[in-house]
């Protein structure tokens, strides 16, 4: 496998995994997930017929759906459509090269593994990208190339790479605890809460994000929602050092509030209350856990101020 992964690799252009599947192609409306009429159909037909890779990925998405978590799902959709981009590259360089999902075969995975390294993608992520693409294929359309080629090519096949363990010392902690206080509103009680339970319980960020109120009791903290709750996280109790009690009680006096202020009461041990109408007359709030967007608005802050 060596000196064949090790050919040249085409150049490749637009296959940046931030675009949207929307970029795909400029030459064709992008399909959308459920067609409404019979041009939207017809748009849809095409585009799938011009490129196979992408017909089976919703498909072969749902039947994940309740299985695996639904964050799981939206990152392999990502990295599929990623993989497709590169693939129909790759075989727009090389005629030689389909993209038809039953015919992929080690010519076009050799290729894409060549990508990788040419692009010096680190193995890691070569891994992730090539199990990805071979379930995906044995799944969808009973194409177990990659699969074989793992088994086959087991010494050159690309392994994961042991990652350092990164710490933050106390006296940076204390720091970044510290300037949360510059922080005002609901954001600034959040942070400090946050930045103080996140490193004496070593929870994982939607593990604190999703918790319930009823979860905390006391100075102990049930996880309820646990990562990877649908096949290997259990529930947990975490306990929080006596020394952070006025944390907690600080914080639930701020929550108690920030609810009462607008209005609304919520099982959320960290509730957001979202503005749809900046109009009070046709304004309909609502309150439920923080979502992705807005704790990485959270967390931008806080980096900010620290």
């Amino acid at each position: 496998m060596k000196d064949i992964v090790n050919g040249q690799a085409p150049m490749i252009t637009n296959s940046s995994e931030s675009d949207v599947p929307s970029n795909v192609r400029q030459d064709i409306a992008v399909p959308q997930p459920q067609p409404t009429g019979i041009q939207d159909f017809s748009v849809v037909a095409d585009y799938l017929l011009r490129y196979p890779f992408f017909a089976g990925i919703e498909k072969y998405l749902q039947s994940a759906c309740g299985l695996q978590a639904t964050s799981t799902i939206n990152e392999k959709n990502r990295k599929l459509w990623h993989i497709g981009r590169i693939l129909e590259d790759l075989a727009k360089a090389d005629a030689s090269l389909t993209t038809e999902p039953t015919m992929i075969d080690e010519k076009e995975v050799f290729a894409f593994v060549r990508w990788m390294r040419a692009n010096k993608i680190d193995p890691t992520t070569q891994k992730k990208y090539l199990q990805i693409l071979g379930d995906y294929l044995s799944v969808a359309h009973k194409n177990a190339i990659v699969r074989n080629m793992k088994l086959v090519h087991k010494r050159d096949w690309p392994r994961a790479a042991r990652k350092p363990i990164l710490t933050i010392e106390a006296t940076a902690l204390q720091h970044i605890a510290d300037t949360t206080e510059t922080i005002s509103g609901w954001f600034g009680e959040v942070a400090r809460f946050v930045c103080i339970v996140y490193p004496v319980t070593g929870l994982r960020p939607t593990e604190l994000r999703e918790s319930k109120l009823s979860d905390l009791r006391g100075l102990v903290l049930h996880v309820s929602e646990p990562k990877g709750a649908a096949t290997w996280g259990i529930e947990r109790d975490v306990d929080i050092d006596e020394m952070y009690d006025g944390t907690i009680i600080r914080f639930l006096e701020a929550r108690r509030e920030y609810l009462q202020t607008n209005g609304f009461d919520s099982e959320y041990l960290l509730p957001y209350v979202y503005i749809s109408d900046l109009n009070p007359k046709t304004r309909k709030n609502s309150v439920g856990p923080w979502g992705q967007p807005m704790w990485s608005k959270l967390n931008a802050t806080i980096v900010k101020a620290s």
